[in-house]
């Protein structure tokens, strides 16, 4: 009998130093955004280890991240791999990620914040937002600013633990103003 291999995985959350009014393009411009921090853990066994990223650091995350049989984040594949396309080619990254949002939108064909995802599905609510990142950034508050960013890849690995143990997430959809579930299923790595 052979032995089966587990997949080796890592969450990812990145923050940046920059907001989309401070950057050329705007939200069309991830690269300009510029890495503050990131935050790695890997997969759901190990989920009271953290490892922080400083802008330094981004080509070493870059290959580190290239390393992993599997990449786990939330709205990763638009928005935290243009970041680091800065700092190095992100490209063969995206076959082997789950971008628990990319999974969302392709089956509901509209966005939903991990701050709401994080209070139906747990009653967590999120330690800041995007812009008050930038503002810890720009403050030199870093301990806050790694704070946050270890929060977020801590609500997305529930969220991912979720999908694998559960197979749905809790949603609230605003038009008909009820709770929903949504049926997820991970893709296979290199799906």
């Amino acid at each position: 009998m052979g032995d089966i291999v587990t997949p080796r995985e890592i969450v990812l959350d990145t923050e940046t130093q920059n907001g989309p009014d401070d950057v050329p393009g705007g939200w069309d411009n991830p690269a300009g955004f510029k890495v503050s921090c990131a935050v790695t853990s890997p997969g759901p066994a190990d989920e009271h280890v953290y490892r922080t990223w400083w802008e330094h650091e981004a080509v070493d995350l870059i290959d580190h991240l290239a390393d992993h049989d599997r990449i786990i984040g939330f709205n990763i594949k638009k928005f935290d791999y243009g970041v680091l396309s800065a700092y190095g080619s992100t490209g063969h990254l995206t076959g082997k990620t789950v971008d628990i949002l990319d999974l969302i939108y392709t089956q509901l064909n509209f966005r939903i914040s991990l701050q709401s995802l994080a209070e139906t599905n747990f009653g967590l609510t999120k330690l800041g937002a995007g812009s008050q990142a930038v503002a810890w950034w720009r403050s030199g508050e870093l301990e806050q600013l790694q704070k946050y960013c270890r929060e977020d890849v801590r609500i997305t690995r529930l969220l991912y633990k979720k999908i694998l143990d559960e197979g749905y997430l809790l949603y609230k959809d605003r038009r008909v103003g009820e709770v929903c579930r949504l049926r997820l299923q991970v893709p296979k790595i290199g799906d």
